[in-house]
């Protein structure tokens, strides 16, 4: 975690060790199943700081530009209904780029969050747009969207806009 610290502290905000050092002191303040995960986009990679009652872990997530240019694709699905003549294309579609980016973003981090009841994700640049709870766990043939493994389906998930402020805040609530 000193890693992010260090990270943090090169950001041009107002965000340094002080806001974060009582992070560790925190985790007891977490149920068993609430997991946090936030992330830092720099250069072209995301950092992801995960927070448990297990404890903390720290993983950076390669080629944000990849990511960014999926979540992109995957915002099109979202702008309109899908026609009937290309249902089961879109259906394939908007489940592989869904799949693809729970792989690349949560997926490091599933030891953490099969225990998980209620995740918080605190996301950085383009992961703002990124409806997350429609990521899928897993990937088969469905014949509707309504038959697909939504992320929603199986824990609670809430947004935050810093770990500052659920740090200052009741986060057993």
């Amino acid at each position: 975690s000193e890693q992010y610290f260090a990270l943090l502290d090169s950001r041009d905000t107002l965000l340094t060790k002080k806001v974060y050092a009582p992070v560790s002191s925190q985790l007891n303040k977490l149920s068993a199943d609430e997991v946090i995960i936030e992330y830092y986009e720099a250069d072209d990679c995301y950092y992801a700081l995960v927070l448990s009652s297990a404890g903390i872990q720290f993983d950076k997530i390669e080629n944000a530009k990849e990511i960014k240019k999926l979540i992109h694709q995957y915002e099109q699905h979202f702008t309109k209904a899908p026609q009937p003549k290309v249902y089961a294309d879109s259906l394939q579609s908007f489940s592989k780029q869904s799949y693809q980016l729970y792989q690349r973003l949560l997926k490091p981090f599933e030891t953490s969050l099969e225990k998980t009841g209620k995740l918080t994700i605190i996301p950085d640049g383009a992961l703002y747009r990124l409806p997350f709870e429609t990521l899928l766990r897993s990937i088969h043939k469905p014949s509707s969207f309504k038959e697909l493994d939504y992320l929603m389906k199986s824990m609670v998930i809430k947004r935050a806009l810093s770990i500052n402020q659920l740090l200052n805040q009741d986060m057993t609530a």
